[in-house]
């Protein structure tokens, strides 16, 4: 009788230790709406819009899509298709863009009220952009100070590439921050009518007859992402 009560009573003080533990430990159920934007994108990069993450588990599927707005700048190009060898001023142009991503993350470090995720990623990009430069000319040409060539054109630019990227994500209550860098490749495609080409010289401008141009090319990139936002 004895060993009896005494079992019964080790039972309940197990019993007892266990609900405390449950009780003091907050256990932390990650979301699965994550709603973003890219400040670097929006101030300097010309791309104001906004990204939306599904993350039903292992996997999260994201689509970033926006507008691209004309800030008349030329550090632009550096940004938005890297360092190239065009005259190209992206800075002039506007547009719209899609951002389709794929995040594959690791076993998460949970602590109260949030989580830190490591994850990677496949990432797409494309942007389709647009310059009609009946004001302005977008594209130029300067050897010296007293010869220039420009074009006054219709351009229809499409950029488009793909990246893999290694990603870190940080959580605290509703909110979170997204940093991930990856590396792949870039390409642009100018569908190009010019109307006129001047150049200017020692003589005098000289302006050729209005034609058509294509121009192409692809090379390696690199890629850098910041996101701020809420989760639900």
């Amino acid at each position: 009788m004895r060993n009896i009560k005494l079992i019964i009573l080790l039972i309940f003080c197990s019993t007892i230790i266990h609900g405390q533990d449950n009780k003091s430990s907050t256990s932390y159920h990650l979301p699965k709406h994550y709603f973003s934007i890219n400040p670097l994108n929006l101030c300097l990069a010309q791309q104001a819009g906004i990204t939306y993450e599904f993350k039903p588990g292992r996997f999260g599927f994201a689509l970033g899509t926006g507008y691209m707005y004309r800030n008349n700048s030329t550090w632009s190009d550096y940004l938005i298709v890297g360092p190239n060898n065009t005259k190209g001023k992206l800075g002039y142009y506007s547009g719209v863009y899609v951002i389709p991503q794929l995040n594959f993350y690791f076993k998460p470090k949970m602590y109260e009220k949030g989580a830190t995720m490591f994850y990677v990623a496949l990432r797409g990009v494309y942007r389709y952009m647009t310059v009609d430069s009946i004001g302005y000319v977008p594209w130029s040409k300067s050897e010296d100070a007293e010869a220039y060539g420009c074009n006054k054109m219709v351009d229809k630019a499409n950029i488009y590439g793909a990246f893999a990227n290694l990603g870190m994500k940080v959580l605290r209550h509703h909110f979170f921050f997204d940093l991930s860098i990856g590396c792949g490749f870039l390409g642009i495609y100018h569908d190009m009518f010019i109307s006129s080409e001047e150049i200017r010289n020692y003589i005098g401008p000289v302006y050729s007859p209005p034609k058509h141009e294509v121009f192409s090319t692809q090379y390696p990139a690199f890629n850098i992402n910041l996101s701020l936002g809420g989760v639900f």
